[in-house]
């Protein structure tokens, strides 16, 4: 039911390194405005969530699409219909050097917090707590405030199948 009532998605991953060709999701997180939810995917297979990602008639709101799109791609799963705030907050800021865009610096120019990213080295081997859980629940949210701020400002940047 969950994911009958909206067709706007935030999407996110965690994973064991920074490379999306070695490696591993640990954390999948699926979320609309007002609900979120944290899958811990060394317990349960992403490939569960294959036909939801790939539905075309849902829009996925990602930061920094690429890395999750080639993840996500090495698990059999070629996520469409997304928005990515990073490439949006470039082409709004026309890639202006040292300005930052990353979901960090996004959510420190635009909320005014800063967000601390070191907690997920405590999460690699060991069940998530739920500090854990509620700190990158509440950390990706922002990227649907991020796009409803872009639309408020008739910047679109939607991309669909372009690898």
């Amino acid at each position: 039911k969950w994911k009958e009532d909206s067709d706007i998605f935030n999407i996110d991953t965690e994973t064991n390194n920074l490379d999306p060709h070695t490696g591993s999701i640990l954390l999948l997180q699926i979320g609309k405005s007002y609900k979120q939810y944290v899958i811990d995917c060394r317990y349960i297979s992403i490939e569960v969530f294959k036909s939801f990602l790939e539905d075309p008639n849902k829009l996925n709101i990602l930061h920094n699409v690429e890395f999750d799109y080639k993840l996500f791609l090495s698990y059999g799963i070629n996520l469409t219909n997304f928005y990515d705030t990073m490439i949006a907050e470039l082409i709004i800021y026309s890639s202006i050097d040292n300005f930052g865009y990353s979901l960090k610096d996004l959510v420190e120019r635009y909320i005014g917090e800063k967000l601390d990213k070191t907690v997920r080295k405590n999460f690699f081997y060991k069940k998530f707590s739920n500090f854990t859980q509620e700190h990158w629940v509440r950390f990706f949210y922002f990227c649907i405030k991020f796009y409803k701020y872009h639309s408020s400002i008739q910047t679109r940047c939607f991309v669909h199948n372009t690898w």
